[in-house]
């Protein structure tokens, strides 16, 4: 559900990359997470980009499978690393925004917010998640901050200036 404060403004949509080169055992419980914390309007897609797995991961989930959660892949079949993967990602992705996740997270609710937000405001932001401690057996975090505990954000500007704020700066 969109925040109030947001509701008069244009809607942003969300590409999720999911850069995982061989992360079978997490990347669909990933995926899946972020369909479940994202509202529909927001996410335009998940891009799950195979940095050549092997098997690749598309034998673990099928594409009929995986469609149902807004997944498309895109698959490498030389391997590229994290950020050749993310690059590739990023060429595929068709939302407003592109955000990146390893692909063995766990996005809280409304992690969403605060990309829309701080972008809509100003689209040069670079919008930095929280990062915190997963437990994969389990699949939560145990140590997660409660909202609003004073836990630091930053952002870089295109001129690589570094900046700290927290939700309510414009």
């Amino acid at each position: 559900k969109l925040p109030e404060s947001m509701k008069d403004k244009p809607i942003l949509t969300i590409s999720v990359v999911l850069p995982c080169g061989f992360e079978h055992d997490y990347f669909i419980r990933t995926a899946e997470s972020v369909f479940y914390e994202t509202p529909a309007e927001i996410l335009k897609e998940i891009v799950i980009v195979d940095d050549a797995s092997a098997p690749p991961l598309e034998q673990s989930w099928s594409e009929a499978a995986a469609a149902e959660f807004g997944v498309k892949y895109v698959r490498l079949n030389e391997p590229a690393g994290l950020i050749g993967a993310k690059q590739a990602g990023a060429e595929a992705a068709t939302g407003d925004i592109i955000v990146f996740f390893d692909c063995h997270v766990k996005p809280d609710i409304d992690y969403w917010v605060p990309y829309v937000r701080e972008i809509s405001e100003n689209y040069k932001r670079a919008v930095i998640p929280v990062i915190t401690v997963l437990n994969v057996d389990t699949w939560t975090q145990p140590h997660r901050p409660a909202k609003g505990s004073g836990m630091s954000k930053c952002y870089l500007t295109f001129d690589a200036e570094f900046k700290w704020t927290n939700d309510k700066t414009p």
